[in-house]
């Protein structure tokens, strides 16, 4: 399942997307909540190893290119 909370900021106002178990789901439903462009992936250097690819997969499944950025753990 997943959510999608408005963050308002007037003219800088954003969306995030909360869910549980997803991630090879993720570009799919990023789309459908009107994402388009590039996406950046970020992610600690513990994290990233499990998850990252999943994430970058899901996203080019759904047409969307992705670069990532691992950050030391901790920061």
């Amino acid at each position: 399942m997943v959510s999608c909370v408005q963050v308002p900021l007037g003219e800088r106002t954003y969306s995030i997307q909360v869910g549980t178990d997803w991630l090879d789901e993720f570009g799919p439903v990023s789309r459908a909540h009107g994402f388009e462009g590039t996406a950046l992936v970020v992610s600690d250097s513990n994290v990233a190893p499990l998850y990252a690819a999943r994430v970058e997969a899901s996203l080019k499944r759904a047409g969307v290119t992705s670069f990532r950025a691992v950050v030391p753990a901790g920061e």
